[in-house]
């Protein structure tokens, strides 16, 4: 009985990464940081990516309405750092939303960590 068990929660767990995996594959890669522990993804459409997916220390983060041009110049950047002097690094994450003659639309998005550092 217990090897029976053991066996369901396994499968339970292998299930569950597995699921987490191909959720990630169906996006592209868009920019990481080892520092932070952190990756990007999203989705490729209109000559944007959208539907963002952050994987940070472990868990995911979904931001479907965030969008960044898909110029690898103006790729997303990353920052992690304390900056409100509380002794904990947040997490910045910089979007590029457009460019034009002239004109750089940026939105920086700023997040405390919601997961244990």
């Amino acid at each position: 009985m217990k090897k029976v068990i053991f066996l369901i929660i396994a499968i339970s767990l292998f299930g569950n990464l597995s699921k987490t995996k191909a959720m990630i594959i169906e996006y592209d890669e868009i920019t990481k940081s080892d520092k932070a522990d952190v990756t990007l993804y999203a989705k490729k459409m209109n000559g944007v990516y959208t539907d963002f997916k952050i994987v940070f220390q472990g868990g995911v983060i979904t931001r479907p309405y965030w969008i960044n041009t898909t110029s690898p110049t103006w790729s997303p950047q990353i920052l992690y750092e304390d900056i409100n002097k509380d002794g904990k690094n947040e997490l910045i994450i910089i979007l590029t939303k457009g460019t034009g003659i002239g004109i750089l639309e940026k939105k920086f998005t700023f997040s405390k960590s919601k997961f244990k550092e």
